[in-house]
Formats: structure tokens, sequence, C-alpha cells
């Protein structure tokens, strides 16, 4: 999903990805201490609020959204939002069976520094598997 997004931002000019990972990151790289240590993580919430808004008001880009990661309810109010401001939205939906995610996580490489604890990404799948 982030390669497919990366590969679009190069192709369709006045583009830009917007990764919430790369937010979580940012965030437990510099200001860990500030994570709250349990529930909904409001500090990330807040910076990809405060980018997406300036993206929305300030710039005339196309935003390719990757790992947003929200509930159903968070996508769809995003989604009028976007509607209310005058955006066309696309949406891909990767319908991956259950199996290739599974085999996919246990063959990754990559780094859990987006995670708050450490929390293993299957983990994070099956919480993902029900929002």
């Amino acid at each position: 999903m982030k390669r497919l997004a990366k590969e679009l931002e190069q192709h369709l000019q006045n583009s830009v990805v917007i990764d919430r990972d790369n937010h979580a990151e940012f965030i437990q790289t510099y200001y860990k201490s500030l994570l709250p240590k349990q529930g909904v993580n409001t500090l990330k919430d807040a910076i990809s609020r405060t980018i997406v808004d300036y993206a929305v008001n300030e710039t005339n880009f196309h935003l390719i959204l990757c790992n947003a990661n929200r509930g159903r309810k968070g996508r769809l109010d995003l989604l009028e939002r976007f509607r209310q401001k005058g955006f066309v939205s696309i949406i891909v939906n990767f319908d991956i069976p259950d199996a290739i995610l599974q085999s996919r996580i246990a063959n990754s490489q990559r780094s859990t520094v987006i995670f708050r604890s450490a929390s293993p990404f299957e983990e994070v799948l099956s919480r993902q598997r029900y929002t």
C-alpha cells in the first residue's frame, strides 16, 4: 500500500502522500514522552489533522491518504469533509485474504517503531479486522 501510494504520487502531478505511520514514527523519535500511555493517540491524530488541513486549505494538491487506519465512522467523516471542500474521492480497498496478510507479517522486516507499545503486527491486524 505504501509502495502504491508513492508510485501514484510520482505519476500524479500536484499530489502528496499523507501517511499516518510517518507521523507515528516522528512522534516516537522526537516526542515519545508526550504520548498517552493508553487509549487514543490524540497527538498523532492532531498532527495528521493539521497536515491534512494544511494540504486542503493552503495547497492545490491531490491527497493520497495512506495507512489512515481509521474506523468506519472516522473514514466516513473524513470523506464527508473532503466532499464539502469540493474534492472527488477515489477509494481503494485492498481485500487481501487473512492467510496472505499473516504470511506477509510473518516475513516482514518492517520496524515496529510506529507503535507506542511493543505490539506485534499480528495484534494490529487482529484489531483492524473489526473497524
